[in-house]
């Protein structure tokens, strides 16, 4: 099996795609499958650049956008996970994976999937410390802080991951991890790259969760980028085991940006994906650790009160396939969630929430939390059921053991659909009686304000009133100042003139915070389908606090996330191919873990409103309706 692989792609996939077939037809071979290490850039029209953390000169459409369209269909099987420098708002549709055009496939926060028998795991995004333990509180539209902080790794991913028991033969990682350096050349290294001999030698180079993964998973192959140089490297865990690691460059002319490995056939047939049970048991398991705030959580520890040790079973795993029916083949059934380039050639305006079908079937089938469906305020029986054929929807109705208020309710809209296709065959999915169709239609995010409805930090709200009142008692010393001046220059006593009415104040924030945050959890203890109590709080809060105010605005970032301090060199040279071989290698353990957080100190990220009976019954039935939707910049 001929596995290809590439470091960053900055969105020229024609690009690599022709060096690809000029190495198959040099060599003779034929390429299965290509893995691209970040900075994919899937950006599919003009609006996805308000979602890039990117110098408006680097914002260029490139070649994506051809195969979103169906202009062209990628030639080979291609897997990515992201970097940072992504069209956000696309990835975050799909933070469990999923199709982002025909045959190429994004892997999502993290994942572990398989191809051919071989078992490949992925996490997106670079570390920064100052996001680690925080949750997936961003969404659409972003500020220039959070269109940063979206690609930036979370602890709850690399948690999951160091929950794999089972041997993994590849993994991908956009940075590198820590101390890799030190096991490869580095004098060839600081050759190419002398500006990351201090950082080398200081230990602050890479990312220190990766290397906790590297020591903990032990992957034969560990593929990563960021750096824009070819790099190698071999990790001897034990006698008998060791990494093999390999860093290359970005797709430029003259480049090593391309290396094509050979692995043993272990599977025989055409090359697909298949969702890896051991992955998805894990995330059934750890979805209640899902967190959407800003605020520090921090994963269990061995000092707990709560589970720790999530390592899947064989019977978790067997009733995992059960649930999809024996089959976790990944169905090729994308469709767009977005308008194309030649639909959408207008202005460029800030992209809205979407709830992507694929990540809203995934979902339903695993109770699992989609963030961008709990950014809604809507659950993921009612992101799905725009997206049911009304033939199956009828078969629901008939079938279900609950009532008829039990059956998917529809989210219309009359925004434009006409992007989307107007049908889907899913006869190809994972098998089921109910041979379900996703219609198409308009995503249900599109139909719902994007009003965030996760639940904020007591913190936050504190801030907001502190905010809030900083600005009445300016207010008013503003009025009671002018209302002076007009005494004066009326000669009128204050008696006789009209006094503003000024707002009672509390003794503290705490007081004036407690019947709003009595509200709110009591609000959450009630159906979501309680739109009163839902508007009441709401009220209540816009009282006290104005949301857009810069006061509450996420915390500064570094402005740059980029390495390459010697800037952007782009080459005008002849485009030319990178030789095959060999991986040489080495790396080192960090310290393990954080202490837990404390009892009943984690927000509930479930969607708003409980499954139905149809749901579960649609579930029990197997439903294979999974997945169905769908610029050369700064240097790193």
């Amino acid at each position: 099996m001929k596995v290809a692989v590439e470091g960053c792609c900055h969105g020229e996939l024609d690009k690599i795609y022709e060096t690809l077939q000029y190495l198959e037809n040099v060599n003779n071979i034929k390429v299965d499958l290509l893995l691209i290490c970040g900075d994919f850039q899937a950006v599919r029209n003009r609006d996805d650049f308000k979602a890039m953390a990117v110098p408006p000169k680097y914002q260029k459409l490139n070649s994506f956008y051809k195969y979103y369209a169906g202009e062209k269909v990628a030639p080979v099987l291609t897997i990515f996970i992201g970097g940072n420098h992504e069209a956000s708002n696309y990835m975050q549709e799909l933070p469990y994976g999923g199709w982002v055009a025909k045959n190429i496939y994004y892997m999502g926060y993290a994942n572990v999937v398989q191809v051919g028998g071989l078992r490949i795991g992925g996490l997106s995004g670079i570390y920064k410390r100052h996001d680690y333990f925080k949750g997936h509180f961003e969404y659409p539209p972003y500020t220039e802080d959070t269109k940063r902080s979206v690609y930036h790794i979370r602890n709850i991913e690399v948690y999951r991951l160091k929950q794999l028991s089972r041997p993994l033969d590849i993994f991908m990682s956009h940075d590198w991890p820590t101390d890799i350096a030190r096991y490869g050349n580095m004098s060839h290294l600081f050759s190419k790259k002398p500006f990351l001999k201090q950082e080398v030698m200081d230990g602050s180079l890479g990312s220190p969760p990766a290397a906790e993964l590297l020591h903990k998973l032990q992957p034969d192959y560990w593929f990563a980028a960021h750096l824009h140089v070819k790099y190698t490297a071999q990790v001897q865990h034990t006698r008998e085991k060791c990494t093999k690691f390999l860093s290359l460059d970005k797709c430029l002319p003259r480049r090593q940006f391309l290396q094509v490995l050979d692995f043993p056939d272990k599977e025989k047939g055409p090359v697909s994906i298949s969702l890896d049970p051991e992955w998805l048991c894990l995330l059934q398991n750890t979805n209640h650790l899902m967190h959407l705030g800003r605020s520090t959580r921090f994963m269990p520890g061995p000092q707990s009160t709560e589970r720790n040790n999530f390592e899947v079973t064989d019977e978790e795993m067997a009733r995992v396939k059960e649930l999809f029916g024996g089959n976790l083949k990944l169905p090729e059934n994308f469709i767009p969630t977005a308008p194309t380039l030649a639909e959408r050639n207008n202005k460029p305006a800030a992209p809205p929430v979407m709830v992507n079908p694929q990540t809203a079937l995934l979902c339903t089938m695993l109770d699992l939390t989609d963030p961008n469906a709990v950014h809604l305020g809507i659950s993921n029986h009612q992101s799905l059921a725009p997206h049911l054929d009304p033939e199956h929807l009828e078969t629901l109705e008939g079938d279900s053991e609950g009532s008829e208020d039990d059956v998917p309710t529809d989210i219309s809209s009359s925004a434009n659909t006409s992007y989307a296709n107007s049908s889907l065959d899913m006869s190809d999915s994972f098998s089921s009686p109910l041979r379900a169709k996703l219609s198409s239609g308009l995503l249900a995010g599109a139909a719902i304000s994007p009003t965030a409805q996760v639940d904020d930090d007591d913190e936050e709200f504190k801030a907001i009133l502190a905010a809030q009142q900083r600005t009445s008692q300016q207010m008013r010393a503003a009025s009671e100042s002018n209302n002076k001046s007009s005494e004066q220059k009326n000669g009128s006593s204050s008696d006789d003139q009209p006094k503003v009415a000024s707002s009672p104040q509390a003794e503290s924030i705490e007081d004036e915070l407690a019947p709003i945050m009595a509200a709110k959890h009591q609000n959450k203890e009630k159906p979501a389908s309680s739109s009163e109590n839902t508007q009441k709080l709401e009220d209540d809060l816009a009282a006290y606090a104005d949301k857009s105010s810069s006061d509450i605005d996420s915390s500064s970032q570094d402005s740059q996330d980029g390495l390459d301090r010697t800037g952007y060199q782009e080459d005008s040279s002849q485009a030319s191919t990178t030789d095959c071989m060999e991986v040489s290698a080495g790396s080192d353990s960090p310290t393990e873990g954080k202490g837990a957080c404390p009892p009943g100190k984690h927000p509930s990220p479930n969607n708003i409103s409980a499954q139905s009976p149809s749901v579960k019954k649609l579930k029990r039935r197997n439903v294979s309706m999974y997945s169905s939707s769908g610029t050369e910049e700064e240097p790193c």
